[in-house]
């Protein structure tokens, strides 16, 4: 799906230059809203407390979701798709690499703790293949002008 997904939403934007990456990312997330409703349903179904899901502290959890919500994955989203109209897919797709480095430093300011030395050295790592390949494509797209 992580293929997938890059090659297939680049395609569609570029096919569909009239529409906005904003207004594509607002239609995706209409469409997985349900999904999402339907989900959190469930898991409130088979949950076995009789704490609430928010619960004990409501304003943080309200914050929280809509934090998550509109800079984590509504904004995020339309940076991406504005992203999947100015690259290549094949260099595109390699941008999926800060959704997990994100991930990692997030979990670790929950934690209040330091990523290990193996840790930093594997991100540090992604991220120079990254900026190696973004590099090889300005090179390239250079020497064919």
């Amino acid at each position: 799906v992580w293929t997938w997904y890059p090659i297939s939403n680049a395609n569609w934007l570029i096919a569909h230059p009239k529409i906005s990456p904003m207004f594509w990312t607002a239609a995706q997330g209409a469409a997985t809203l349900p999904t999402a409703a339907i989900g959190l349903a469930a898991y409130a179904a088979m949950t076995e407390s009789s704490t609430s899901l928010w619960e004990p502290t409501p304003t943080h959890f309200f914050i929280g979701v809509l934090f998550l919500g509109i800079v984590c994955s509504w904004l995020a989203i339309c940076f991406w798709n504005d992203m999947s109209r100015r690259l290549t897919p094949a260099l595109g797709g390699q941008m999926i690499i800060f959704e997990t480095i994100f991930a990692v430093i997030y979990a670790h300011i929950m934690r209040q703790a330091l990523p290990t030395t193996l840790m930093s050295v594997g991100m540090v790592l992604l991220l120079a293949g990254v900026f190696a390949s973004v590099r090889v494509f300005h090179c390239t797209k250079i020497k064919a002008m």
